[in-house]
């Protein structure tokens, strides 16, 4: 199921209030920024919350939130390659560039296959 990024703009916006409001510094504070034309808008889900992973647009206005971002070559082993980004502590989404590729990567991610 792919789903709009509305929402999840709301979410890490919520996020990093509250982790502004309990005095702890924002993962994108203490971690060097990754330059914005390293990091692709595209889809994506969040592997660290299998439970609740669902492909999700990536828009531009999610990117600012971004960082530690990487290169997946392959990933998944399904000849597409991907970034791994940071989105707020505790949310770590693999981005594809297309929804059915980011479909696949979700379907291969859940069945466990290497």
């Amino acid at each position: 199921m792919v789903k709009s990024s509305s929402r999840l703009v709301r979410l890490l916006l919520v996020a990093e209030l509250l982790v502004l409001g309990h005095g702890f510094l924002p993962l994108a504070a203490r971690a060097e920024a990754v330059p914005p034309s390293r990091i692709r808008p595209g889809w994506g889900f969040d592997w660290r919350h299998p439970d609740r992973a669902a492909c999700r647009e990536i828009t531009p206005a999610v990117l600012p939130y971004c960082s530690h971002c990487r290169e997946v070559p392959n990933a998944y082993g399904i000849a597409i390659d991907a970034q791994s980004c940071y989105l707020v502590p505790k949310f770590e989404y693999m981005i594809f560039p297309t929804a059915e590729g980011c479909e696949h990567g979700l379907q291969k991610f859940k069945s466990g296959a290497p």
